[in-house]
């Protein structure tokens, strides 16, 4: 028998039960088949890694517990994590653009496949589930980014953002080339020309671009949305701020 974390029997109101729904959120085959045979079975006790064949070669009934197993998806999506990033980039980018195609996310006007490449790669170890790729990198898919409004609040209380958007902006706008060592060596550039530290600069332009507070590093993250995009962002997310009532020095950091 398997359970629902609380104890009681696996059920819908736990969540998804149904195999498709599993491969929607980005489940692999291979990793769910895994996960579900150590479930109520183990080999040794240390074991948890299992290609299908050495399951097939492994498993016996003998070695199967009595005791009710626990559905744990946070260890299905470890274990889901541990597939991906054992995939070369090539092979994870071919299953995003798959998973991005049957959403109308994609193609996108002005990328291509090389380009997505970069964006799987910049992603990393997050990329424990397929459809992960909208949460850490949603924002390069989009027309215009979407503001958490924690992050946004956050944005808007930094000391001098009003100046700190702009001045990155004009950076952007003119750096050569548009690579990532190129944007930092401005930005940190832009810092001290303002008299801040490269973090005063980093935190608002993330929100700016992203409408997040985390996501990939911020240098790959400027060079993956272009110049004119980051541009326009920064040139929006100044606008934006400019008809926000502006925080008390009190409320400034």
């Amino acid at each position: 028998m398997i359970l629902g974390g609380d104890g009681s029997r696996l059920s819908k109101r736990h969540g998804a039960t149904a195999v498709d729904a599993y491969a929607d959120m980005g489940f692999l085959p291979d990793a769910m088949i895994n996960y579900l045979a150590l479930l109520g079975w183990s080999l040794d006790g240390e074991h948890e890694i299992f290609g299908r064949q050495e399951l097939i070669e492994a498993f016996s009934l003998e070695r199967c517990g009595s005791t009710p197993s626990i559905f744990d998806i946070q260890k299905l999506e470890w274990l889901n994590g541990l597939y991906l990033r054992n995939l070369p980039v090539a092979d994870r980018t071919r299953l995003v653009t798959t998973y991005l195609g049957e959403r109308g996310l994609w193609p996108r006007a002005g990328r291509d496949e090389a380009w997505l490449n970069r964006v799987v790669d910049a992603v990393g170890d997050r990329l424990k589930r397929i459809n992960s790729i909208i949460d850490y990198a949603g924002f390069l898919l989009v027309d215009e980014v979407e503001f958490d409004p924690i992050a946004y609040d956050d944005m808007a209380k930094r000391k001098r953002v009003a100046e700190i958007l702009p001045a990155v902006r004009d950076m952007l706008a003119a750096v050569e080339p548009f690579d990532e060592a190129s944007t930092e060596a401005g930005l940190r550039k832009a810092a001290e020309a303002l008299g801040l530290k490269a973090g005063d600069l980093i935190h608002p332009t993330r929100v700016a671009l992203t409408g997040k507070k985390v996501g990939p590093g911020i240098f790959e993250t400027i060079v993956l949305t272009g110049r004119e995009e980051a541009t326009k962002r920064l040139d929006r997310a100044a606008r934006l701020l400019a008809e926000t009532p502006q925080p008390t020095a009190d409320e400034a950091r």
